[in-house]
C-alpha cells in the first residue's frame, strides 16, 4: 500500500481484533515501563540535526515524516487514530485498576 491515505487490504487484510490487540498491548507496554502514552521526548533527528518533539507513541511514518523523508510512508496509516484511541483508553484503565494486564507475562 502507497500513502497515507489509504487502508491495507491485501492478502492479509487489518482487522478490528489486530487493532484491539495492538492498542491494548502498547497500552500495558506503556503502563509497565512507565511511559505516559501522552507524553512528548524531545530528540535531534539523526538526518538534519535538528532538535524535534516526538510523541512518546507514534508510529514509523510520524518518525520519517519528522525527518523530511518518505512521504509515501503509512505504517499503519489510517489505523494509528483509531489504535491509539483504543490504547489511551486501556491504558486509564490500567491505571485506575479497572482493567487487568492481559499480556504480562510478555512483560516479565
Amino acid at each position: 500500500m502507497k500513502g497515507a491515505a489509504g487502508a491495507y487490504s491485501g492478502a492479509f487484510p487489518v482487522t478490528p481484533e489486530m487493532i484491539e490487540a495492538s492498542a491494548v498491548l502498547g497500552a500495558e507496554i506503556c503502563a509497565w515501563k512507565r511511559i505516559d502514552p501522552r507524553g512528548y521526548y524531545k530528540k535531534a533527528s539523526p538526518f538534519t540535526g535538528i532538535m524535534q518533539t516526538i510523541p512518546n507513541v507514534a508510529d514509523h511514518s510520524r518518525y520519517a515524516q519528522l525527518d523530511g523523508y518518505g512521504a509515501d510512508r503509512w505504517d499503519v496509516g489510517n489505523y494509528f487514530v483509531q489504535t491509539n484511541k483504543r490504547l489511551l483508553q486501556h491504558y486509564d484503565a490500567l491505571k485506575a485498576g479497572t482493567v487487568q494486564f492481559r499480556f504480562k507475562a510478555l512483560m516479565k
